[in-house]
């Protein structure tokens, strides 16, 4: 009996200790996830001075507010000079090619980071190293968040590897891609006269998703050649597409 009661109470005296354990890993946790959040908030709204033209800022801080920007890069969009100011002071060309090496990671959310901070910096070699990482990648979230990063740097020369991500891709990639080649606008249209020729279902999908967006005399002619194949061509290239993952 006593054994027992012994047991009971060690077995209370460990659920009250987990319960103490929890209760102060909770508060830690809370304060400093409030701590984290505070000096990102100060941080943030010390970004305007990112655009004085002195600044006795130390590196550390600098970078820091290099990454908040990152943060606040998908609902703002600076004017070329500033981002250009923000890019000197947080001296992006020694950054690059620890992001060239970090897009290769085997960490997924590394990745991710890499192209965001690739489609900040913005210049041709970024833009080469994000379109690489591209027809590379395999995973498809990430796929598509390169697609996303390529098209946010809006240089046109990005179409054409786009267009060839398509090939062999799932189709909700195809789908939300097509979209970004559109964004693009009538210069997608200019881009996209080399491939009408081309006989690819990814490839016609795309142009048939852009003829919709891009009113252009090109493809509003591929279009009614298309519909002139008749019913049968259109339910070849549905049939074809309709197992496709």
């Amino acid at each position: 009996m006593n054994l027992q009661i012994e047991q009971i109470l060690a077995a209370a005296a460990f659920l009250l200790w987990l319960d103490i354990f929890i209760v102060i890993r909770t508060l830690y946790n809370k304060t400093h996830l409030q701590l984290n959040a505070n000096r990102r908030a100060q941080e943030l709204a010390e970004l305007a001075h990112l655009f004085e033209a002195n600044t006795d800022w130390d590196k550390k801080k600098v970078r820091r507010l290099f990454n908040n920007y990152l943060f606040l890069k998908q609902s703002i969009d600076l004017p070329e000079k500033e981002r250009i100011q923000i890019l000197k002071l947080a001296q992006a060309d020694k950054i690059e090619p620890q992001l060239n090496r970090q897009i290769r990671s085997a960490n997924r959310y590394k990745r991710m980071e890499a192209a965001l901070k690739l489609a900040l910096i913005a210049n041709d070699s970024a833009r080469l190293t994000l379109q690489k990482a591209l027809l590379r990648e395999k995973d498809y979230p990430v796929k598509l968040f390169f697609a996303n990063a390529l098209a946010d740097i809006k240089d046109p020369r990005c179409i054409d590897v786009l267009v060839e991500s398509l090939l062999g891709s799932h189709r909700w990639y195809r789908d939300k891609t097509n979209m970004l080649i559109a964004s693009f606008g009538m210069t997608a249209s200019d881009y996209l006269r080399g491939y009408l020729w081309r006989t690819e279902n990814e490839i016609q999908e795309l142009l048939i998703d852009v003829a919709g967006q891009c009113i252009c005399e090109d493809l509003r002619q591929y279009l009614d050649d298309f519909l002139r194949r008749g019913q049968e061509e259109i339910g070849k290239l549905t049939l074809s597409i309709k197992d496709c993952p």
